[in-house]
């Protein structure tokens, strides 16, 4: 179906001429303190709305996800959980998506009560689903569960960025570069991007990121990946692990879980790779270990472990201090991984 677009003047082609828009009432709380963002791509019949209230954004003519103010957080014993079929809208697509109202009530309370003090956040949920495709993995979107501390013009862009993607497939081997959403769910890992990240300004989502500062997180229900929880601050810190803790135990208390903050390891031992993670403070003991689970001929045997730098050079990886050198490395530099190699002390 044809779908109205937004008029350009001959004069000025890059800049669309915006219909005047009347307030309209928050569908959640009913208040009219509420502004007009941004059309999804542009497109009259998807205009977004801010509501200054309770700082969510919806889709005029989407549907929204309606929480009574009376809600528990906790189901009364012995109830199952009810299927709630709701529809977010993505880009020019509407998919409908059966959730668990408890897991979607449990996302949105951990988006509403994270605490940043006194500095501006953005924070966002991308939904995991299965994919149709034969491969392993899944489709990522950016539902509507949102929450924004104060509102602003760079988060509410970098917002509408994010809206103009369609669902993404998101498998083992897809090529995610710096979009450490999918990262994330590729992984299981947590991941941020600090003041020390260098940032690749031939990839797309370091484009659409730009200056600021990310934290992402897998959600998990059981074993099962529901997610992915995106934080953006308007300036990069030095670290975002205690904004990781503070969402982790707002997860835990709702009987989610999360992935640790860690390094996909590659090690290649006699003609043979290997893949696992490591948590960001990890030891060399734990590294050895590792790899002797997955090489039992090497258990009895003095490793020597060596990694190729940035300007690479091939490094001796002898303590923790070294191993955590080296993660810290890849991190800055927005590495998916690090390949090591394996050498027996003769």
């Amino acid at each position: 179906m044809h779908q109205e677009q937004l008029s350009y003047s001959s004069n000025m082609n890059t800049n669309p001429q915006f219909p005047k828009h009347k307030r309209l009432n928050c569908p959640r709380c009913d208040s009219d303190n509420t502004k007009f963002c941004y059309y999804i791509n542009y497109s009259l019949s998807q205009p977004r709305y801010f509501c200054k209230d309770c700082r969510r954004y919806w889709t005029q003519g989407g549907a929204t996800l309606h929480k009574p103010s009376s809600i528990s957080n906790k189901r009364p014993a012995g109830s199952k959980p009810t299927a709630d079929l709701s529809v977010f809208t993505s880009g020019e697509k509407r998919l409908k998506i059966a959730f668990e109202v408890p897991t979607v009530e449990s996302i949105d309370r951990t988006l509403r009560n994270f605490n940043s003090g006194k500095e501006p956040v953005l924070l966002q949920f991308w939904e995991s689903t299965p994919s149709n495709s034969e491969d392993m993995g899944c489709n990522l979107m950016l539902t509507d569960q949102t929450f924004m501390s104060d509102p602003d013009d760079g988060f509410e862009e970098y917002r509408r960025r994010c809206l103009e993607s369609l669902c993404r497939f998101v498998g083992l081997e897809t090529s995610v570069g710096n979009w450490l959403a999918g990262r994330a769910a590729q992984t299981g890992l947590a991941d941020h991007r600090t003041i020390h990240h260098v940032l690749n300004h031939e990839d797309q989502h370091s484009v659409d990121i730009g200056n600021r500062g990310q934290l992402v997180l897998p959600v998990y229900h059981g074993n099962k990946l529901v997610g992915i929880i995106e934080l953006v601050t308007s300036i990069r810190k030095e670290s975002y692990v205690d904004y990781l803790e503070q969402i982790q135990q707002l997860l835990k208390d709702e009987g989610l879980k999360s992935g640790y903050m860690g390094k996909t390891i590659k090690v290649e031992y006699d003609s043979y790779l290997i893949r696992f993670t490591l948590p960001l403070l990890a030891d060399i003991k734990d590294l050895h270990r590792e790899v002797k689970k997955r090489f039992p001929e090497l258990e009895h045997q003095k490793l020597r472990v060596e990694y190729d730098d940035a300007e690479g050079n091939r490094l001796l990886i002898s303590s923790g201090e070294d191993l955590r050198a080296c993660i810290a490395e890849s991190s800055r530099k927005g590495g998916r991984f690090i390949k090591m190699c394996v050498l027996l002390h003769t």
